[in-house]
């Protein structure tokens, strides 16, 4: 299952407070029909997706998200844009 850097269990916890959002909300990740990643916001999981809970940050994997991301870090950098970036790295 994907486990989560610190900085980006941090970036996660935030998440429910934001604006607009609720306490249920959380990070979504799934892959679209060109087998990309897309991550971003979620108020809530969708239908079939797998919750994952890393005490306080919600992720929401679709089926598809779960399989890419078996035995993944995930881990975000603040860019050059003032905006946090999810990337991935295989586990050692």
């Amino acid at each position: 299952m994907l486990t989560l850097s610190e900085q980006a269990h941090e970036v996660i916890r935030k998440i429910p407070t934001r604006p607009a959002l609720t306490a249920s909300a959380g990070l979504r990740i799934a892959v679209d029909g060109a087998g990309m990643l897309r991550v971003r916001t979620a108020t809530k999981p969708r239908d079939g997706d797998v919750v994952a809970e890393y005490d306080e940050a919600r992720v929401f994997l679709d089926r598809a998200a779960v399989t890419t991301l078996t035995d993944r870090e995930l881990d975000v950098v603040l860019g050059e844009d003032n905006r946090w970036h999810f990337q991935c790295a295989t586990r050692s």
